[in-house]
């Protein structure tokens, strides 16, 4: 890949339907998984008694040990495993999503969502990413696009079908429902969606040597241009998190309005899809690197309206909007700036490697969030959300400017 590769022209959109499949897949197993526990939080609080600290602090172990994995899972995508990876961890999922629906107790309730963090880390963006950069080429860009733009309408599949079905038939039938989804869409589209062809840009005909994947992994390691990236994105989402949680409580805290509240937080959603089709026209005329740091000062953008909006309430959905815009070009950004920074080869172990403080960031912003408003309210916590962008887009920034690796700039 040249040094130029920040400046290429996209490739034309697609119209395979391995693709979609893919999207389809990423879309239905995000909403089974990670979507489905705030989803299902209300009724396991009402129904099972236990407190929303102890449900919580399940579902942070799930994203810890989902992080913690995240490596593991890229290199098995490098080694040749993406299609076994994508697919198994579906069907797991699944399963564990039945057993779930028959659990009485808590420690069961504990340990089936740390087996669904071990499964997210081979199903979620990252593994499924890492397969579409080996084998697409310079497509990937557009490819992984049209998975993201497609899968952001997870939470709405998620959030009304689980709601619905809890209220009539209980929060069980609920998970037996997304577990059905799971196996009886996702994984096909997931086994269908990773057929690799002769007529692929890229294929890796020859499973790469565990000694090849892990020299790649260490000379990545030993630049600054890996953790700089790993920095900027795990401050990002460790921005977002803290966002995501924090949000309704400091605008009660405020006196806003519960309407006022829900309407600002639910504009997050639809604001990643419309970030990420802007993305697609953008990119006509600016290269990645320009979108990705342009990403990065509208999430600051964001995080400045949010901390304003103690003084002045209206800026508050346009604080949203520009949250979830940022968020939603991040998503594409992350695996398309490293490859052309740090190069395809080990591409999923590198992608895992970085995904884990992003996922790390995303299970303790709660945590640090709390512990900020307790020390010095939400004036503070939102405060300190501004220096994180404003943190992570320098970091972002330098990497950009060190330009690709040196093993990069050879090809």
């Amino acid at each position: 890949m040249s040094p130029k590769a920040l400046l290429a022209k996209p490739a034309g959109p697609g119209s395979d339907p391995r693709i979609w499949c893919l999207a389809i897949g990423e879309t239905l197993i995000w909403a089974a998984s990670l979507y489905l526990f705030p989803a299902l939080l209300p009724y396991w609080e009402r129904d099972l008694g236990w407190s929303k600290t102890e449900l919580t602090a399940a579902f942070t172990g799930a994203l810890v040990v989902s992080a913690m994995l995240s490596p593991l899972a890229g290199k098995l995508v490098d080694q040749g495993f993406g299609r076994t990876l994508l697919t198994g961890s579906t069907l797991l999922i699944a399963l564990l999503l039945v057993t779930l629906a028959h659990m009485q107790s808590y420690t069961m309730f504990v340990m089936l969502w740390l087996a669904i963090g071990a499964c997210m880390a081979g199903a979620l963006y990252d593994p499924c990413f890492a397969f579409v950069m080996h084998t697409r080429g310079d497509a990937a860009r557009r490819a992984i696009t049209l998975i993201t733009l497609v899968a952001g309408f997870a939470g709405t599949v998620s959030f009304p079908i689980s709601s619905f079905v809890a209220e009539y038939g209980g929060w069980r039938l609920a998970t037996w429902v997304f577990a059905a989804l799971a196996i009886g869409i996702a994984a096909p589209c997931f086994w269908f969606g990773t057929r690799v062809t002769s007529s692929d840009p890229i294929v890796t005909r020859e499973n790469p040597e565990n000694g090849q994947i892990d020299h790649a992994f260490r000379r990545a390691l030993g630049v600054l241009t890996f953790w700089l990236l790993g920095g900027c994105f795990a401050l990002m989402y460790l921005n977002h998190g803290t966002v995501l949680t924090h949000l309704l409580p400091m605008l009660s805290e405020r006196g806003i309005g519960i309407e006022y509240a829900v309407f600002t937080i639910s504009l997050i959603g639809p604001a990643q899809v419309a970030g990420r089709l802007i993305m697609i026209v953008a990119e006509r005329w600016l290269s990645m690197g320009t979108i990705a740091l342009a990403s990065m000062v509208v999430l600051i953008l964001a995080a400045a309206c949010l901390l304003a909006s103690n003084a002045w309430p209206l800026l508050l959905p346009f604080a949203a909007v520009m949250q979830g815009a940022a968020l939603g070009v991040s998503s594409i950004v992350r695996p398309v700036v490293t490859a052309t920074l740090l190069g395809r080869e080990s591409f999923g172990a590198i992608a895992g490697a970085i995904a884990l403080p992003v996922m790390l960031a995303m299970a303790f912003a709660p945590s640090l969030g709390a512990a900020l408003w307790h020390v010095a309210g939400y004036d503070m916590t939102f405060g300190i959300n501004v220096l994180l962008a404003v943190m992570a887009t320098a970091m972002l920034g330098l990497a950009l400017a060190r330009g690709p690796a040196p093993w990069v700039k050879d090809h």
